[in-house]
C-alpha cells in the first residue's frame, strides 16, 4: 500500500520532490497500519480479567507489550519507597523481563523526585551501581516524553529528514533530550550518566548543582580528578596531575563511610602512580627515573587488571581507561630512560655507608630493634615507658637506626633528635638542657603545636634557669598532647658522660630527666651510645628506678648483609651475584661499616673500568672481581681509610679484648677460622672465667 500510494503520488506531481513526499507517506502509512493490526492482540490482551490480576499482585507481565499496563508503576513506586536497593532490584528485574520500561522510568523518578536531599545521591549512586539499562539513569535526568517524540518523529520522517538535514536540528531543538541539572535527582543522575557515556567534564558540571548535598563534595573532586587524568596526555601532564590527584582517599571524605570507597582508593593509586612520575622527572640519575617510572608502571598494570573488581561502576572504566592510556606514555618514556641508563655509570649508593655518616638509602635490616621501638611506643600515650638505651661498637648503625625513628614514625609520634658531637664545646648543663628544649620546640612546631617563643639562651645560663625554662615549655605543650607521644633521642651519649667526668655538666641531669618524665607521660626517653654504656647499664638502672631498657646494636645477620649487598636500593644499576654477597658477608661477618665499605670499593673499580670499555661493559659483578681487588696494596689504603672505626674497635674491646685478638691474630691460619677454648685461653693468658 505504502509503494503503490507513494509512486502514484510522486508521478501525478512529477517531480523529485513529490516522489520523495510521496514515498515518505506512504511507508510510514503502511507501517503504521501493518503494526497497528500485528499489535492489536497485546492491547487487548491487557484487559483480559486474568491479566489484570497478576498486575494488581505484581505477578508476571505480559512480555511483549511496551504499552504501560496498569499499576506497574504504582507497584514499582511502592517497592522503591519501601527499600531503595531492593526496588532498583526490582526495577532492573523488570526491564529484563518485560518491555514495561515507561512506568519503570516514571517509578524510579516520581520517588526520587519525593526523596529527601540528603539521600538523592546515594541514590542516583545506587541506581547506577549496575543497571539493566542504562538508559534508566538517563532518564532519571533527560526527559522520557520528549525523547519518545523526537524518536517518533525521525523514525515518520527519515527520508523527509534526508534531504533536509537543517529541518532535523530544528526538530531536535523543539524536543530536547539531554540530560537536565535543574533539580538535584536530575543533575545526580546526569553525573553518572555522563561518567557512563565516558565524559568526566559534564560529570563535573552535573555534580557541581549537587556540591552542597552529603558525599556532593566527593563525587565532584572524582569527577574533577578523572576529568584531569583523562586529559593527561603527556609525561608532564600525568606528573602534574600529582598534585591534585593525591590523597584522595583522605582529603574529600565526609564524616562516615565514603560513598564510592573503591573509586577512592584507585584514585589514589592513580596518584601514587602519578608522583613516582613526578619523581623521575625531578631526578638527576637516569637510573633513579627509571626505578620510579617502573614503579608506576607496575602500579598502573595493577590497576588495569584489578579495576573492574574493586572499583564501583561507572567509574571503574573509565579508571582503566586512564590507567590504560598513562601506561603506553610511561613504557615509551622508560624505554627512552632505558637507553640513557646505559650510557652512564653507576651511581654508587654506598658511598653514604662507607663515609661513616648515618644512611638513609641503603639503610637495610634491623627489623627486630624497629620492631622492638614500634612494640615501644604501641600502647596507649598515657603509659609510662622505660628509658630505652641504643649500645654497640662505632659504626654499628645505631645513629641510622635513629634517623629512621625520625623519618617513618607514625605521626602522633613526635621525634626530637639530639646529638652531643654538637656539644663538643659545651661547659655547663643549661647549654645541654637548651639542646634538648630546642629539638622539643622544633618537634611540636613540625607537628602543627604551639610551643610558645624559641628557646632563648639567657634563659639556660645555669642549670637551676635550664631546668625552670625547660619545665615551663613542657608544661605548655602538656594540654595539646592528646593522644601523642614525643621521645627525645640522644645520639652518642657517651659524651655527656665523659662530660660529667670532667666536671662540666651536673650529674643530676639525669635525675631531671627522671623527674620530667615522671610528670609528663607523653615524654620518652631513647639514649645511643657505644659498647661500654653496656657496662654503665646499672647506674642507669639505679637513676631510673629498673626502669631502663637495653637494646643491643649488633652486626648485621647474613640475610641483612645478603639484601644490602645485593640490592642497596631499588635503582642499584649493577647486579652483584650471590656467591660475592655470601664472600663479602664471610670476610666482614656482618660489620655494617666493612660491608659497606667493600661494596663501595667494587663499585667505584666498576666505574672506572666503564670509563674504558664503555656501555658494553658487564653490569655484573662475581666473585672473581673482589678476588682481583683484595691486593695488599688496598688492605694498606683500606686500613687507612678506617682507621677510625678499627681504632674504636680496638679500643673498646679493653685490655683483656685486646689480648683475646692478638691470640687469634697470632694463631688463626685462615680468617675464618675457630681457635678451640683450651687454645684460646692459653694464647691470650687469661683466667678461663
Amino acid at each position: 500500500f505504502g509503494v503503490a500510494f507513494g509512486v502514484a503520488f510522486g508521478v501525478a506531481f512529477g517531480v523529485a520532490f513529490g516522489v520523495a513526499v510521496g514515498v515518505v507517506f506512504g511507508v510510514t502509512a503502511g507501517g503504521a497500519i501493518v503494526a497497528g493490526v500485528l499489535r492489536i492482540p497485546d492491547y487487548l490482551v491487557v484487559f483480559l480479567p486474568t491479566v489484570w490480576t497478576w498486575s494488581r499482585k505484581g505477578g508476571p507481565l505480559h512480555r511483549v507489550t511496551p504499552l504501560p499496563l496498569p499499576r506497574v508503576q504504582r507497584r514499582l513506586e511502592a517497592w522503591l519507597e519501601a527499600d531503595w536497593t531492593a526496588g532498583v532490584h526490582n526495577v532492573n528485574q523488570i526491564l529484563a523481563y518485560t518491555l514495561q520500561f515507561i512506568p519503570a522510568v516514571r517509578a524510579v523518578n516520581r520517588v526520587l523526585e519525593r526523596m529527601p536531599e540528603g539521600r538523592v545521591l546515594p541514590a542516583a549512586a545506587e541506581l547506577a551501581r549496575a543497571p539493566y539499562d542504562w538508559r534508566l539513569v538517563l532518564f532519571g535526568s533527560a526527559s522520557l516524553r520528549e525523547a519518545m517524540a523526537e524518536q517518533f518523529l525521525e523514525g515518520l520522517l527519515w527520508a523527509f529528514f534526508f534531504f533536509f538535514p537543517a529541518l532535523r536540528r530544528r526538530l531536535r531543538a523543539r524536543f530536547p533530550t539531554k540530560p537536565r541539572l535543574d533539580t538535584p535527582a536530575r543533575a545526580a543522575c546526569a553525573g553518572f550518566w555522563y561518567l557512563y557515556l565516558g565524559e568526566p567534564e559534564e560529570a563535573v558540571r552535573a555534580f557541581a548543582v549537587v556540591r552542597h548535598l552529603p558525599h556532593g563534595e566527593e563525587m565532584s573532586a572524582i569527577a574533577e580528578a578523572l576529568a584531569a587524568a583523562m586529559g593527561a596526555g603527556s609525561v608532564r601532564d600525568i606528573a602534574a596531575w600529582a598534585d591534585g590527584g593525591a590523597g584522595f582517599s583522605l582529603r574529600y571524605v565526609e564524616e562516615g563511610p565514603p560513598l564510592r570507597p573503591g573509586t577512592l582508593a584507585a584514585l589514589g593509586e592513580l596518584a601514587r602512580a602519578a608522583g613516582e612520575v613526578r619523581t623521575a622527572l625531578l631526578a638527576v640519575s637516569p637510573l633513579l627515573r627509571s626505578t620510579a617510572v617502573g614503579r608506576a608502571v607496575g602500579t598502573l598494570t595493577r590497576l588495569m587488571e584489578t579495576a573492574l573488581e574493586t572499583c564501583e561502576q561507572p567509574e571503574a572504566e573509565l579508571v582503566q581507561e586512564i590507567a590504560t592510556r598513562w601506561r603506553e606514555i610511561l613504557v615509551r618514556w622508560g624505554g627512552e630512560i632505558g637507553e640513557e641508563v646505559l650510557r652512564r655509570p653507576a651511581e654508587n649508593p654506598f658511598a653514604e655507608g662507607a663515609s661513616g655518616r648515618p644512611v638513609r638509602r641503603t639503610f637495610v635490616g634491623r627489623g627486630e630493634v624497629l620492631a622492638r621501638l614500634e612494640r615501644w611506643w604501641a600502647g596507649p600515650p598515657e603509659t609510662p615507658l622505660p628509658v630505652l638505651i641504643l649500645y654497640g661498637h662505632r659504626r654499628m648503625g645505631k645513629s641510622s637506626i635513629l634517623l629512621q625513628l625520625r623519618e617513618k614514625s607514625p605521626p602522633n609520634i613526635l621525634v626530637a633528635p639530639t646529638d652531643m658531637q654538637d656539644l663538643v664545646s659545651a661547659d655547663h648543663t643549661g647549654q645541654l638542657l637548651q639542646k634538648f628544649a630546642r629539638a622539643i620546640y622544633e618537634a611540636a612546631r613540625r607537628a602543627g603545636l604551639d610551643p610558645g617563643p624559641p628557646p632563648a639562651e639567657g634563659d639556660y645560663a645555669t642549670f637551676g634557669q635550664a631546668a625552670s625554662a625547660l619545665n615551663g615549655l613542657l608544661e605548655r605543650l602538656d594540654p595539646q598532647m592528646a593522644g601523642r607521644r614525643l621521645v627525645l633521642t640522644v645520639d652518642e651519649y657517651e659524651l655527656a658522660e665523659e662530660k660529667i667526668a670532667a666536671g662540666k655538666f651536673d650529674p643530676d641531669f639525669l635525675r631531671y630527666l627522671r623527674a620530667a618524665l615522671g610528670r609528663h607521660l607523653w615524654l620518652n626517653l631513647v639514649l645511643a651510645g657505644r659498647h661500654r654504656l653496656e657496662e654503665e647499664l646499672r647506674h642507669y638502672h639505679a637513676v631510673f628506678y629498673g626502669s631502663a631498657e637495653p637494646v643491643k646494636v649488633s652486626f648485621l645477620s647474613r640475610n641483612e648483609a645478603v639484601d644490602l649487598i645485593r640490592r642497596p636500593t631499588d635503582d642499584f644499576a649493577l647486579d652483584m651475584e650471590e656467591p660475592l654477597a655470601e664472600e663479602i658477608y664471610r670476610l666482614t661477618g656482618g660489620q655494617p661499616y666493612l660491608v659497606q665499605r667493600l661494596c663501595y670499593e667494587l663499585v667505584e673499580r666498576w666505574n672506572d673500568r666503564f670509563g674504558r670499555e664503555g656501555r658494553e661493559t658487564p653490569r655484573r659483578l662475581t666473585v672473581e672481581d673482589l678476588e682481583a681487588m683484595l691486593t695488599p696494596e688496598f688492605f694498606r689504603e683500606f686500613f687507612l681509610a678506617a682507621d677510625y672505626y678499627f681504632s674504636g674497635v680496638w679500643e673498646e674491646a679493653g685490655e683483656d679484648g685486646q689480648r683475646v685478638l692478638r691470640a687469634f691474630a697470632a694463631q688463626a691460619t685462615s680468617p675464618m677460622e675457630v681457635l678451640p677454648r683450651a687454645a684460646l685461653i692459653r694464647a691470650a693468658g687469661l683466667e678461663p672465667e
